[in-house]
């Protein structure tokens, strides 16, 4: 949910659920979560009261520097001693693997590209 904010802000709760491929509690439970954090802050859709539209906060717009090295690090750490050509290997099959569950689901997972 975070990164699709990163990607464009101001986006409904419905969009994040579409998105994230998840029922709308788990998602409304995610978001009570990340404003409890100060990640995020979530207002009134001025053309639908209804609505909530969610927006990132300093805090959570600063997220992916702290996040990026940890990530970096973590990836170092998974191919330790792994052959290169194995790492593809293992690449391609969860590609696959999730080209598949994207299909039975009708929900994109993950993107590659991203």
């Amino acid at each position: 949910a975070l990164y699709f904010l990163w990607m464009k802000e101001g986006r409904s709760q419905k969009e994040i659920v579409e998105y994230v491929g998840s029922e709308k509690a788990a998602v409304a439970r995610l978001m009570a979560g990340l404003e409890k954090r100060g990640w995020i802050r979530r207002e009134e859709c001025p053309d639908d009261a209804r609505k909530k539209l969610v927006y990132l906060t300093d805090a959570g717009r600063d997220l992916p520097k702290q996040l990026i090295p940890l990530a970096d690090r973590a990836l170092d750490a998974a191919d330790q001693g792994l052959d290169p050509a194995e790492v593809a290997v293992c690449i391609k099959v969860l590609e696959q693997v999730i080209d598949n569950l994207s299909d039975e689901t009708g929900v994109r997972l993950f993107d590659p590209g991203d």
